[in-house]
């Protein structure tokens, strides 16, 4: 691609225009990762909200708007599978006209799973 380009300038611009904006690849990449966070038994819920976040904002680097209503969604499906969210998924109750949806969910739904898993928030934070 630009191994037969000697000009330096000319090199780093045919690189930035394949390279420079974000693509189609990227973006999948970036969306499938954050699908892939899910909520396992074992798993400190605090642990998991901030897994989803980080996913979240990966997307959200690749200048990709994601509507608070798709972020619950995919937040829901995330939670779906582990047995001590059900009752939580079926005791929610949101606004979602609310701009502040999701940062209202993640407290409440942490809050709902201690009990539950009896230990403390474990929330480690994300070194890039």
């Amino acid at each position: 691609m630009i191994d037969r380009i000697s000009d330096a300038r000319e090199a780093y611009l045919k690189l930035e225009v394949l390279y420079g904006d974000t693509s189609a690849q990227s973006i999948f990449v970036a969306w499938d990762k954050w699908g892939k966070v899910k909520y396992h038994r074992r798993m400190p819920p605090g642990d998991f909200v901030e897994r989803f976040k980080n996913g979240l904002q990966d997307v959200r680097e690749q200048s990709v708007e994601v509507p608070s209503t798709v972020v619950l969604a995919v937040f829901q499906q995330a939670i779906k599978s582990h047995p001590e969210s059900t009752k939580y998924m079926a005791d929610m109750r949101v606004d979602a006209h609310d701009p502040e949806l999701m940062e209202k969910v993640y407290p409440d739904f942490i809050r709902s799973q201690l009990p539950a898993q009896g230990s403390v928030l474990g929330v480690h934070k994300r070194v890039k």
